[in-house]
C-alpha cells in the first residue's frame, strides 16, 4: 500500500462527496495541493486546508465569513486559492501577501477590494466576479499587479471611472468589468494593453510558471458570442475584453482598433455615442463583436470586411443608417447575425 503520508496531491473533484470536511492531515499528512472541487461539502471552511500550497474548493456549499483568515496569514504558505461558488458571507479579508490565483467568484463578498491585495504583486488571475463589492475599481490594480493575466470583477456594484492605470496590465488577455455601474469614457490607452495587440499564435507572454495558473486551475467562465463559456486549455488562445453593462460614454476610442489580437469585445448596454470606428477592420482576430444598445449612429464602415474570422455580430438598438457593406463577411451564410430586437 501506498503510505498516505507521502501523498502530495489529493484530488477528489467532480464527485458527490458530502458532509464536512474530514481532518485530511490525520489521515494523509501534510498535503501542498488539494483539490476537493465541485462536490457537496457543506459547513465552514476548516483551517487545516489552508496549510496546502494549492487549495480548491469551488463549486460546494461551504459556508461563513472568512474573518478568521488573518488570525492566520503568517502561517499561509498558499498560492492558488479557489473558493468560487460557494455560500460564504462577510467581506473579503485585508490580509493578502502572495497570491499566485485567486478566485473567489459568486460568493456572496460584500465591500470594498482590500487593499492588501496590493502586495500580492505575483498575482497572475483576479477573480472576484458576481459579488455585491461596492466602491471604485482601486486604481492600484493596474500600478501594483502588473503581471495580471485575468482580471474579472464583472457584476458587482462598482462604480466611477475605468482607472487609466489598468492600461499598465501589459500582459493582460481577459478584462471584464461588465454588469458594474462604471461611468465615464473608455480609456483610450487600452491599446496599450501588449498581449492583445498580438495575432493569435498560442499564447503569448505566459511563462511556465504561469502555465500552471491554467494547468492545475485551467478553466474560466467567459461571456462571449453572448453566452457564458467556460474556457479550459484554450484560456491561453483567448484575448477578451468585456465592459458591458455598465454606464459608459462618449465615443468609442480609435485606439482600440490596434488591438488585433482581441478575439472578443463586448460594449454593449451602455451609453456610447458617435460612429463605429473606422478602424475597426484592423482588428482582425475579432470572432465577436457587440455594440448593441447604446447610441451610435453613422453606417457601418467598409473596413469590416477585413475581419475573416467575424462570427457573431450585434449592432441592434443604435441610431446605424445606411447599407451593410458588400463583398463582406457580412453578408456570408457562415455569419451568425443576431437580428432578434431587445425589449429592455
Amino acid at each position: 500500500n501506498l503510505p498516505c503520508s507521502e501523498l502530495n496531491y489529493l484530488n477528489l473533484s467532480s464527485n458527490k462527496i458530502s458532509g464536512s470536511i474530514p481532518n485530511l492531515p490525520l489521515e494523509f499528512g501534510e498535503l501542498p495541493l488539494i483539490d476537493l472541487s465541485s462536490n457537496l461539502f457543506h459547513g465552514p471552511i476548516p483551517l487545516f486546508l489552508f496549510n496546502s500550497f494549492s487549495l480548491d474548493l469551488s463549486n460546494n456549499m461551504t459556508s461563513g465569513s472568512l474573518s478568521f483568515f488573518c488570525t492566520m496569514i503568517i502561517n499561509i504558505d498558499l498560492d492558488y486559492l479557489d473558493l468560487s461558488n460557494n455560500l460564504l458571507s462577510g467581506r473579503i479579508p485585508d490580509c493578502w501577501n502572495k497570491y499566485i490565483l485567486l478566485r473567489l467568484r459568486n460568493t456572496s463578498l460584500y465591500g470594498k477590494i482590500p487593499h492588501s491585495l496590493e502586495n500580492c504583486t505575483q498575482l497572475g488571475l483576479l477573480d472576484l466576479g458576481d459579488n455585491k463589492l461596492t466602491g471604485i475599481i482601486p486604481p492600484w490594480i493596474g500600478e501594483r499587479l502588473d503581471g495580471l493575466i485575468v482580471l474579472r470583477l464583472r457584476s458587482n456594484e462598482f462604480h466611477g471611472n475605468i482607472p487609466s492605470t489598468l492600461c499598465l496590465l501589459l500582459f493582460l488577455q481577459v478584462l471584464d468589468l461588465s454588469l458594474n455601474n462604471t461611468s465615464g469614457v473608455i480609456p483610450s490607452c487600452l491599446n496599450k494593453l501588449t498581449v492583445m495587440t498580438y495575432l493569435w499564435e498560442g499564447s503569448f507572454g505566459i511563462t511556465d510558471d504561469d502555465n500552471f495558473i491554467f494547468s492545475f486551475n485551467d478553466h474560466l467562465l467567459v461571456v462571449w458570442k453572448g453566452f457564458e463559456r467556460v474556457y479550459g486549455n484554450t484560456l491561453g488562445m483567448l484575448k477578451s475584453i468585456d465592459l458591458s453593462c455598465n454606464q459608459l460614454s462618449g465615443e468609442i476610442p480609435r485606439e482600440l482598433a490596434s488591438l488585433e489580437g482581441l478575439i472578443n469585445l463586448n460594449l454593449s448596454r451602455n451609453m456610447l455615442t458617435g460612429s463605429i470606428i473606422r478602424e475597426i477592420g484592423q482588428s482582425k482576430s475579432l470572432g465577436s463583436l457587440d455594440l448593441s444598445i447604446n447610441n451610435l449612429s453613422g453606417e457601418i464602415p467598409e473596413s469590416m470586411s477585413e475581419i475573416s474570422f467575424l462570427s457573431v455580430l450585434d449592432l441592434t438598438n443604435n441610431n446605424l443608417s445606411g447599407k451593410i457593406p458588400s463583398s463582406t463577411q457580412l453578408l456570408m451564410k457562415t455569419i451568425r447575425k443576431i437580428i432578434h430586437s431587445y425589449q429592455q
